[in-house]
Order: C-alpha cells, then sequence, then structure tokens
C-alpha cells in the first residue's frame, strides 16, 4: 500500500517540473525585454544618419534655450526645435515630454504617431487635447476618484457664453469646460473600452484600505507586502489633541507642532533611517501648510529634510507622487468643523490617504462624537483608524488561531519550534498565501500547503495562475500535499529545510501573537518658556545650574531614594550584587538636592535646545559621577535633566525620556554602557569598566 502511495504521489516529478515551469518563465521575461530593447535600437540606429544626429542636437540646444517660454527669444528658439524636430522625428522611437511641449516643439508636418499615452489624465485639462489629435490611437490613463483640475474662481456665466460661441457643434461640450480633465472627457467618449487597473503596489494592505472601502468599493488588491526592512509597524498612528484649536486664519498651530515633533523624533532615530516624509493638510489653507513647513524647518537640519524629501502642502501638491511616511493633518478643532461634501473633499481625502507607503499618521482635534452625522469624509478617515477595515476579521489573539486547518497548524507548530518567523494567512490582493517565512536579509519565502481534500485536479489550474499571478509580484513559493506531509514528514521537512537555507532564511525567532495595526495616542503642548524654572544650589561646588523636577520630589523621590540607597563595598563586585537588597537612605539623596538649596530662577534652556551630542555625553558623566557608575534607568531622566539644566514634565519629559533611552541603547550598541536587571527585576545601566574612566575633553 505504502509503494502504491508514493506512486502516485509522485513528489519529485512534481517538484522538478515546478523549477523548470519557473526557469523558463524567467528565461522568457528576460527575453521578450531583450527583444523589445534591441529592437528598438536597432530601428533607431538605422535611421541615425549624421544628418538626423545633428538635427537631434540642434533640437535638444533649442529646448533648453526656451527655458520656462518667457524670454525675448523664446518664439525664434520654438521656431528652430520645430524646424529641427521635422529631421529628427524618425529617429527616435518614442518620445516623452509634457503636453505643452508637444504643440510648441512638435510641428504638424510631422503627422499622426501611432500611440499617444497620456498619464495622470485626470489633472489635464483641456490643453491636453492637442496631444490626443497626434495619435492613431490614444490611450489615457487616470483615475476620476483623484485631484482634477481646478474649475474655481471662474464666472460660470463666461464659460457659458464661450461654450455657446465656440461649442455649439460638439456633442461633448458639456465635458469640455475648466475643472473638468482630460480623463473626464475620454471616460464619456470611450465609456465601452475603459479597463480598471485593480493591482495596487504603493501602500501596505492597512493603509489603502481606506481608500479602497470608501473610494473603489473594495476593487482594488492590494499586492505589497512589505519585507522585514521595509515594515513599520505599526503602519497607522492615530494623534488626538485634545486642545488643538483652528484659528482665524485656518491654523492649527498644535496639530503643527506635533507634527513638528514626531518628524524631529523620526530624524533621531536610527530605526528609521533614509525613511521619505510628508505632511498632508486636508484643508487647502496655505497658511497652516507654511506654518507646518516653518516649524518643522526651525527644528530639523535642512539638509537632511532634503534627502528624506520632505513636503508639506495639499493632496494636489502630492498627487502621482509617495513617500514612506505621510501625516494627514485634519485642521478642523471642536467649535470649527463644519461638514466638507461634494466631489473635491472626496478626491482630496482619496489622494491624501493614499499617498503613504509604509505608515500614515493622522493629527486631529476633533473626536467622532464632535463631527456632524453629516460629515462623512472625516468620520469615516477617524473610524478607519479605530478599526482598519483591512484586518477586521483578523483575530488579535495567539497568531496560530489564524491558521485554517490542522494541516496548517501542524506546520506552523513544527516550524515555529524550529525558531522560524512564520506568518499565517498572509493576504496579498485578492489572495491569500497560507503562511510566509522571514529571515533576516528581507528573505521570506511563501508557503502553500495543499489539503487533498480542496485542492484536488479540479484547483490545479486555479492554484497556478494564482501563484503566477504572486510570483510577479516578487514571491517564491514552496508547496505539499497533505498527504505528502504524512507519508514523509522528515523527508519533507528537511526539504523545506534546505529550500529555506538556499534562500538564506534562518531562524530567527518565532512570532506568538499578531501585531497591532494602530498606535493611539494622545499629544499636549510643552510647557512655556516664560513658565519654566531652575534650581540654583549655591552651596555646591559644581556652579552648572540644577534642575528642580517637580513631580520628582513630590512624588517619586522616596521612591527613587529607595531603589539607588547608599554605595556599599558590597556594591564594588557589581556583577554579583543585588541591588534590591540596598537599604533605604533617611534622607534626600544628594544628586537631587535638598529643598534647602533650592532657589527658582528665569529658564535659559529648553528641551529643543538640547543636542544629541550633549544627550550621550551626559549619560557618560552621569553615570561616572553615581555610585559603582550604575543607576536605575527609570531614573536617569532626571538626573540628565538636571545636568543640562532643564525643568519640564508631563509629556515632554516622557518624550525626552524616549530620547535618552534611544541614545543610551546607541551606546550600549558602541560597548560604552551595559544595560542589565537585578534578581528582583530591576533596569539597571552602569558603564563598562573600560569607560570608567572618563576623558576630561568630553565636557569640555
Amino acid at each position: 500500500m505504502r509503494t502504491y502511495l508514493d506512486h502516485i504521489e509522485a513528489r519529485a516529478e512534481l517538484v522538478d517540473l515546478s523549477a523548470k515551469r519557473r526557469e523558463h518563465e524567467i528565461k522568457l521575461s528576460r527575453l521578450y525585454k531583450e527583444l523589445v530593447s534591441k529592437t528598438a535600437w536597432l530601428a533607431t540606429k538605422k535611421n541615425a544618419t549624421h544628418k538626423v544626429l545633428q538635427a537631434l542636437q540642434g533640437y535638444v540646444n533649442a529646448i533648453s534655450r526656451i527655458g520656462q517660454g518667457t524670454g525675448p527669444n523664446a518664439t525664434r528658439y520654438r521656431r528652430d526645435a520645430r524646424e529641427a524636430m521635422l529631421d529628427a522625428a524618425d529617429a527616435v522611437p518614442c518620445w516623452i515630454m509634457n503636453h505643452a511641449r508637444i504643440s510648441e516643439a512638435m510641428p504638424p508636418e510631422i503627422g499622426a504617431f501611432d500611440l499617444v499615452i497620456v498619464d495622470e489624465a485626470s489633472q489635464s485639462d483641456l490643453w491636453a487635447l492637442p496631444a490626443i489629435l497626434r495619435g492613431k490611437k490614444i490611450l489615457v490613463v487616470g483615475d476620476d476618484k483623484q485631484v482634477s483640475p481646478d474649475g474655481s474662481f471662474i464666472s460660470s456665466q463666461r464659460i457659458d457664453e464661450l461654450r455657446t460661441r465656440f461649442l455649439t457643434d460638439q456633442f461633448y461640450q458639456a465635458d469640455m469646460t475648466q475643472g473638468k480633465s482630460l480623463y473626464d472627457l475620454a471616460s464619456r467618449v470611450f465609456a465601452g473600452s475603459s479597463v480598471m487597473l485593480r493591482e495596487h503596489f504603493r501602500c501596505v494592505p492597512p493603509i489603502i484600505a481606506y481608500s479602497n472601502k470608501y473610494f473603489y468599493t473594495d476593487q482594488i488588491q492590494p499586492l505589497r507586502i512589505p519585507t522585514a526592512s521595509e515594515r513599520i509597524e505599526p503602519p497607522l498612528v492615530d494623534i488626538y489633541i485634545p486642545d488643538g484649536f483652528r484659528d482665524r486664519r485656518d491654523i492649527n498651530d498644535y496639530e503643527a507642532q506635533a507634527i513638528a515633533e514626531e518628524i524631529s523624533a523620526i530624524l533621531d532615530n536610527v530605526a528609521f533611517m533614509g525613511r521619505t516624509i510628508g505632511v498632508v493638510s486636508l484643508l487647502s489653507s496655505i497658511d497652516h501648510v507654511k506654518h507646518i513647513d516653518t516649524l518643522v524647518r526651525k527644528r530639523c537640519d535642512g539638509i537632511e529634510l532634503l534627502h528624506r524629501k520632505f513636503e508639506c502642502g495639499d493632496a494636489r501638491t502630492f498627487q502621482g507622487s509617495e513617500r514612506d511616511i505621510i501625516f494627514l493633518s485634519m485642521v478642523a478643532d471642536k467649535s470649527n468643523h463644519h461638514a466638507l461634501s461634494g466631489l473635491s473633499y472626496e478626491q482630496r481625502f482619496n489622494v491624501a490617504a493614499s499617498r503613504a507607503r509604509d505608515r500614515m499618521y493622522l493629527i486631529r482635534s476633533v473626536e467622532l462624537n464632535d463631527l456632524s452625522v453629516n460629515d462623512n469624509l472625516r468620520r469615516n478617515l477617524i473610524e478607519h483608524f479605530n478599526k482598519p477595515i483591512e484586518t477586521s476579521s483578523i483575530l488579535t489573539g495567539e497568531i496560530i488561531e489564524l491558521c485554517d486547518s490542522g494541516f496548517e497548524r501542524e506546520v506552523f507548530s513544527t516550524l515555529s519550534s524550529l525558531g522560524y518567523r512564520v506568518i499565517p494567512q498572509v493576504k496579498a490582493g485578492a489572495y491569500r498565501i497560507d503562511m510566509v517565512v522571514e529571515g533576516s536579509e528581507d528573505c521570506r519565502l511563501a508557503i502553500e500547503l495543499d489539503g487533498d481534500p480542496f485542492h484536488g485536479p479540479d484547483r490545479w489550474q486555479h492554484d497556478m495562475e494564482r501563484q503566477r499571478i504572486l510570483e510577479r509580484a516578487g514571491w517564491v513559493f514552496w508547496r505539499c500535499f497533505a498527504s505528502t506531509w504524512t507519508l514523509r514528514k522528515d523527508e519533507v521537512l528537511q526539504e523545506l529545510k534546505a529550500q529555506l537555507a538556499a534562500m538564506g532564511i534562518e531562524p530567527i525567532g518565532a512570532t506568538q501573537y499578531a501585531p497591532n495595526l494602530v498606535e493611539k495616542r494622545i499629544w499636549k503642548p510643552s510647557i512655556q518658556k516664560d513658565e519654566e524654572q531652575i534650581v540654583d544650589n549655591s552651596n555646591s561646588e559644581h556652579k552648572e545650574p540644577e534642575i528642580f523636577i517637580q513631580e520628582v520630589l513630590n512624588d517619586n523621590l522616596s521612591e527613587i531614594e529607595e531603589e539607588e540607597g547608599d554605595s556599599t563595598e558590597a556594591e564594588s563586585n557589581i556583577e554579583n550584587y543585588d541591588y534590591d537588597d540596598l537599604e533605604p537612605k533617611d534622607h534626600i539623596d544628594e544628586d537631587l538636592g535638598s529643598f534647602d538649596k533650592i532657589h527658582t530662577s528665569v529658564m535659559t534652556r529648553r528641551l529643543d535646545d538640547v543636542t544629541n551630542q550633549e544627550i550621550q555625553n551626559s549619560i557618560i558623566k552621569v553615570l561616572s559621577q553615581r555610585p559603582d557608575n550604575s543607576c536605575i534607568i527609570d531614573n536617569l531622566t532626571a538626573y540628565i535633566l538636571k545636568e543640562l539644566g532643564v525643568r519640564t514634565h508631563g509629556s515632554p519629559r516622557l518624550i525626552f525620556g524616549r530620547r535618552i533611552k534611544k541614545y543610551l541603547n546607541a551606546l550600549e550598541r558602541k560597548g560604552k554602557v551595559e544595560q542589565y536587571t537585578t534578581k528582583k527585576n530591576n533596569k539597571r545601566v552602569r558603564l563598562r569598566h573600560e569607560d570608567k574612566t572618563i576623558q576630561s575633553d568630553i565636557f569640555a
């Protein structure tokens, strides 16, 4: 019986055929590309006589001299370009230019092109008509759900007069006016020849789910599943500002401050190195956009912002482009939030919410119950951040519960026990992959587990078509039947491990729980500069300004005293000492100062003025002054604020604490400090032995 089952199962033959198919498809794809490229260059070479090459160079020179087209010689340069084009046109098989250049650079004598393609046609107005008139065939690419030409501030009476005068006999005159795009006109004229491109490769699924739900009726198939280095978790961040307000110039200063603060933190975080950033105002307020841009550039390095392609604008600014991280500023507040409706607002929200590749922030000063029931655009966006539509049916418990069958659970458990990172039921477009194994360096393998009752011969063709589509998106597959796994589990498992090893996928730790998709925050503004104070310890040997941390002295001081304790001889053996056994002091830690030494004065520094280098130097200096060069990590913020001469509390202090921990981790990676946990689970940090002697020039 076993021999017969082995005979009809024929796994070796299936694996061999699958490998050959993949190899042939890769070769064919490469050959098609080479054929098209070489054919085009061959035709170009045949037509590129000496006269043609001269004409091409003359055309380039003329176009470069036209510039903005407003100079005194612009007319002559346009004429030179058209004359050169007469000889150069046949030599180049494909011309790419904006439609404004076509009329001024290509004389009508050239005739019609075989094909004219107009991209981003939803942004093109009627001035693009001369371009499509030059094509024997035309391909108009656009999206009526995205921002169209603006017909505002133009008299409708004047438009009616011109339409009556010039377009009386034109059948499509209603679509040939200001505010209508070339795509609008084409979608009506060629209504029976439209094709919708459903595959989406820009945004991660939880981001594009908003547009897919509310603007495309769930017809989009998001195929991009980010690799480990691309992935930002969570992909959605909702920041609510209770005290945010919109002034008479439509500026929401608190939202602008929150955005600038978060962008500054992103630039300082090595985990976001190289990520591009954009800010979109959901209200077309030039003043608000300028205010955000000003605050960001005051806080952040201009060169770094340039490298991050930082831009701030409305939805129209970002149409046709993308960023890794996008901030959406809602601007509206609790008392000034009239409902938004109409096609133009729908287009703005759709474009704004589909520009982010890996993470999208929503910065808002309103809650759902503040908004009108008719304000669907804002309400739907907030609701999406409350519960991303794309994942509404995904469990939030143990990740193994996502598996569809006992076969999948067995394979998942086996790989997880070996230390592999396995994610079951990964959604890719309209399809789901049974499970994906991730490794370092962005390597990953898609695993398809074919249960015999559900994947019989009648399903094989459909399964292979689905696999080919996903392979075109970059996926590599490994398949296995349930019967094969049952018959030869050890052999098949070794085959799978060999495939993983060949792709460089090694065990990096199993994942037990599904990741969160949304992070919720509440943001409050920093204390104003004139409210900040410092402590002046005039009796101290050190004359640096000292800090008075109100919440530490009032609430946490006794806890710090108990946890830190006196320095004893037992602490000299730092490797074996249990810091939790220390007795609490009867007096206030002299590092924090005593109440009778405290004098307040006007604060001369703010957290914004503290540089990253100062933070790193302060960490080393504070630890060097502590008993045995160590302290509890949670208390480090208070010591460093005192060292820097800054007083703050609340949210800004917590944010500053996160900055300290980030650079603490960086110093640990460099071998300067070491973080460890005591027997009673106290988390501490200490200087490494080789760094306990601090060079004086560090603090010069």
